[in-house]
């Protein structure tokens, strides 16, 4: 094949560099402004750095709008106007201490909606017998207490005041959240029916062992004491009788 001349070459060289032109990116929104980092390139607005794109829930090709959104524990505050607000991420909520007006708040767990009437954990909970957090289930302590907890182990709990927790539920768990529970599983050995050793797994089990019954007092001895001139003293009942 005769080489290409040097025009003929330039052209396939073009050729095959056509690319798709380049779509001007505008400038970033900011914080409050609206944005759309999902729509076609040509359409599509993005939150400058540091902020993300909200988009409202259950409206399919709506704008966002771009947020400062932050973690559980950071400062937050949701009542700035928007182009200085920042807000909490899913599942918490901008709590704001007491008595200080203009105060940053911090972002903590949201209730369950549906459970804001339930007990938080270390407040108690055998009044409302449920939880206002997702995963959370009212344990039992005693006949006194009971809180909220994810998981509870029955026996005393370290750093507590050294009484046993029976930890029976009060109520349902609050949905919203999966929780693994760990269950204590004992391992046995027993004999199969050719009288081999053979691994078997059991549940735990707890027994009740009632208390035992009350014993009748043993009735009181008769104490006799000879007196000094020769009489018997009988002591018997509290009664004292001389013969």
């Amino acid at each position: 094949k005769e080489p290409l001349d040097e025009k003929e070459t330039l052209d396939e060289k073009e050729a095959l560099d056509v690319k798709e032109p380049l779509v001007e990116e505008k400038p970033r929104a900011a914080s409050g402004e609206t944005c759309n980092d999902a729509a076609a390139p040509a359409f599509r607005t993005f939150c400058a750095e540091g902020l993300t794109c909200d988009y409202p829930g259950q409206m399919t090709g709506a704008s966002g709008v771009c947020k400062k959104i932050v973690g559980h524990g950071e400062q937050c505050n949701d009542a700035m106007p928007a182009a200085h607000a920042v807000y909490c991420g899913t599942g918490l909520q901008c709590e704001f201490p007491e008595n200080m007006p203009g105060a940053s708040g911090v972002c903590k767990q949201a209730p369950y909606p549906g459970y804001e009437h339930c007990s938080a954990p270390g407040a108690g909970c055998k009044s409302t017998g449920c939880c206002k957090f997702a995963g959370m289930t009212c344990f039992e302590k005693n006949e006194y207490w009971g809180d909220c907890m994810e998981t509870c182990a029955p026996g005393v709990h370290e750093h507590e005041d050294g009484k046993p927790w029976t930890c029976n539920e009060l109520g349902e768990r609050t949905p919203g959240k999966e929780v693994l529970v760990e269950k204590e599983i004992l391992e046995e050995l027993v004999p199969d029916e050719k009288g081999s050793l053979t691994e078997q797994v059991l549940e735990p089990v707890t027994e009740f062992i009632a208390p035992l019954p009350e014993k009748p007092a043993p009735p009181e001895q008769e104490v006799v004491i000879e007196d000094s001139a020769g009489g018997v003293v009988t002591h018997a009942g509290g009664v004292v009788t001389k013969t």
